[in-house]
């Protein structure tokens, strides 16, 4: 027997004392000929593949790809099911590290496959392949956080009022709420909010806003969703803006990275 067959046999021995929660399954995901079924962990995850064709599908039914270009990330507690073609080569990496899920954005997003990034991902799938004691998970997990401070996202500050605005925003980009009025709704002071979030971002209020905005415009694009749309429902009061901005961010418009409908 493969140890993908053992694997999805055990998981329906579990699943069958379990229940259909997939979240009871944390610790054995079903293993089939085309991925993994729905399914969640208890910290954060990286797909990234340096061959084939990758597919996570969300729990809302949207599917995200991760190429050679594009990696993934899932926050904590997000049901998703993968599927991959025969040839596909799939690293997933568990941060495993609260801390680390902290500072990452709570929704899926891609993370860019930069140079280094994809060497990091690289030699850990070397070292697994070879049974190294060797572990290059840290520097993969460094790279993706430098691969959102590259465009790709926004890091969400570490605690206190300024978290709560960011949370707030994540929920609601398209929202117009002055950071003066921010500061009063969190008891607190523009200037303290205002500090916050260049100590604990590295970026003004105002471009971790726009960096929040243009990376889940990607995400409504990569459904299908229109661009004037998308301006909308990411605070753009003009399509033009938006693609102003998309430009200036990515390097290309928005209608470019979009999916045909």
């Amino acid at each position: 027997m493969s140890h993908v067959e053992q694997r999805s046999r055990d998981s329906a021995q579990r699943s069958a004392t379990r229940g259909s929660d997939p979240a009871l399954a944390d610790d054995v995901v079903p293993v089939l000929s085309w991925g993994h079924t729905d399914h969640w962990h208890q910290w954060g995850e990286v797909l990234a593949v340096v061959a084939g064709d990758v597919v996570a599908r969300l729990e809302d039914g949207s599917e995200r790809h991760v190429t050679e270009d594009s990696a993934l990330w899932l926050p904590a507690h997000c049901v998703h099911a993968v599927r991959m073609s025969e040839d596909a080569v799939l690293l997933p990496v568990i941060s495993g590290d609260d801390g680390f899920d902290a500072t990452m954005p709570p929704h899926p997003i891609g993370i860019a496959m930069t140079s280094v990034l994809r060497r990091a991902v690289t030699r850990q799938l070397r070292a697994q392949l070879f049974d190294s004691p060797e572990c290059f998970i840290p520097d993969v997990l460094d790279e993706v956080r430098a691969s959102l401070d590259g465009g790709m996202g926004a890091v969400l500050p570490r605690s206190g009022p300024a978290r709560s605005v960011a949370q707030a925003l994540l929920s609601d980009p398209a929202s117009h709420v002055s950071l003066e009025e921010w500061a009063a709704r969190t008891f607190t002071s523009e200037a303290t909010l205002r500090r916050a979030f260049v100590d604990q971002t590295g970026m003004t209020f105002t471009r971790w806003l726009r960096r929040v905005r243009l990376a889940q415009s990607r995400t409504m694009l990569d459904r299908g969703l229109p661009v004037a749309t998308v301006a909308a429902k990411v605070g753009y009061t003009s399509t033009s803006a938006f693609v102003a901005a998309f430009r200036r961010e990515f390097g290309h418009t928005p209608g470019r990275h979009a999916v045909p409908a």
